[in-house]
């Protein structure tokens, strides 16, 4: 059983995970954007350690790089000119603001399916939705089980086809192809044979049918409802602040953050078309809930580290 956030009740983890995603993919505020990045990073690193470091290195790093090249040369827009390209058109500033906004989202939105994966399990995910779509659970539960199941199948067959020493175990392009061939046919008659095997078990003990009972290790504590209630209130912090517009940025055709105020300093940069309005107190306040949303699960982690820590140094 595990500690920490990734011991709660499946409902809060979903809860969670459908908030940080949901933010991610529709907020391109800044400074929400950056809080997100560095909470999901963080928990993704506490989860995975040195793995999590070489995954954002070798893949999410060179990715996000990538989107923001391909966005800021092929994109035009805006009225601050940086450099003259080759084709003819100009590298504009916004045209890289709205690049690096745009990579860094998708990049957030990857951290944090990374966490869900490795928080929410089969089991959590048919506890939550198993009683409400109990096929559709069903299915992409087994979908998703099926995809690095068959992945190591297709390892170990094709590992042992190169070992076996038979035709086409050379190191040619040819053998490797008829390999190749042979191992995916191999591994998808034993996808259909255990598909068959999976529904004839699921048929004889019952599932789907009415009144039928399913056992869930998952027990409900005043702990969940503690975090449930404080999801529930931070959200709803959020939500009002955006509505409210503290979550409001243009990058096209000027770059414009905040809307304006009555109080407190705008900063301005001509040369670069910037418009660095100040957060009013509901932005302040909801930037500040939003960082306790997102470095929930960490802060849960660390914690419980800290008190295991403790008691194992009283034994």
């Amino acid at each position: 059983m595990y500690a920490g956030f990734r011991g709660r009740n499946p409902y809060v983890n979903m809860l969670f995970f459908i908030s940080v995603i949901s933010y991610g993919m529709l907020i391109k505020h800044p400074v929400y954007l950056l809080l997100s990045f560095f909470g999901a990073f963080a928990y993704y690193l506490k989860l995975k350690g040195k793995a999590g470091i070489k995954t954002f290195l070798c893949f999410l790093l060179p990715m996000f790089l990538f989107v923001v090249v391909i966005n800021s040369f092929f994109n035009h827009y805006g009225v601050t000119n940086l450099f003259l390209l080759p084709s003819g058109n100009y590298f504009t500033f916004e045209a890289l603001v709205t690049a690096t906004a745009t990579s860094l989202t998708v990049v957030i939105v990857m951290l944090w399916f990374f966490c869900y994966n490795e928080v929410v399990t089969t089991d959590k995910f048919m506890h939550v939705f198993g009683k409400i779509l109990p096929v559709g659970a069903l299915v992409i539960s087994m979908a998703l089980r099926f995809v690095p199941m068959y992945r190591k199948q297709f390892a170990d067959t094709y590992n042992a086809q190169k070992c076996f020493g038979g035709e086409g175990s050379g190191n040619r392009y040819t053998d490797k192809l008829r390999r190749f061939v042979r191992v995916t046919g191999a591994t998808v008659s034993h996808a259909l044979e255990n598909a068959i095997q999976t529904a004839d078990s699921m048929r004889a003990r019952g599932y789907g049918l009415k009144g039928r009972t399913s056992y869930s290790r998952f027990k409900w504590t005043s702990r969940d409802t503690l975090l449930i209630s404080l999801l529930l209130l931070l959200n709803g912090a959020i939500i009002f602040g955006v509505s409210k517009g503290c979550a409001y940025c243009i990058y096209n055709p000027y770059v414009i953050i905040n809307p304006a105020q009555q109080w407190g300093t705008t900063l301005l940069i001509n040369e670069l078309h910037i418009t660095l309005n100040p957060f009013s107190p509901v932005g302040i306040i909801s930037i500040i809930t939003y960082f306790l949303l997102c470095f929930m699960p960490f802060i849960i982690d660390v914690k419980e580290d800290i008190r295991w820590n403790r008691l194992r140094s009283k034994i």
